[in-house]
């Protein structure tokens, strides 16, 4: 995929709530649920989502702290959940990045940590 479909797809799937496929998930971003988790507790984070996008589809997964993971559309809703009014300003934000990195064969991995109120 080029950057421009990678983007529409990206797009499609997180902001306009388009399909997830689960098989994408499976095939990409399953193996990898160990590494991620491993991470969260390395950077202290609060949780982490991982994208990929292959032949126009999207998979994402979210895991948090608490250990639990979300896949796709439950994902995708998790996240909102979790930035409330800010989700679509923060995903316009981080399109660029994760559409760079999916065109050069990465995932594109976000860690968060909430801010202290």
């Amino acid at each position: 995929m080029n950057k421009s479909e990678i983007k529409q797809a990206l797009h499609n799937a997180l902001l306009a709530d388009g399909k997830m496929e689960q098989a994408l998930y499976e095939f990409e971003l399953q193996e990898n649920v160990a590494d991620w988790k491993e991470g969260l507790i390395d950077y202290n984070e609060d949780f982490v989502f991982a994208l990929t996008a292959n032949n126009g589809s999207v998979a994402m997964i979210l895991i948090t702290k608490e250990d639990e993971i979300f896949i796709n559309e439950n994902a995708r809703e998790k996240l909102k959940f979790f930035w409330k009014k800010q989700y679509k300003t923060n995903i316009e934000l981080l399109l660029p990045n994760a559409v760079t990195d999916l065109s050069n064969g990465f995932f594109s991995l976000t860690g968060v940590k909430f801010k202290e109120q």
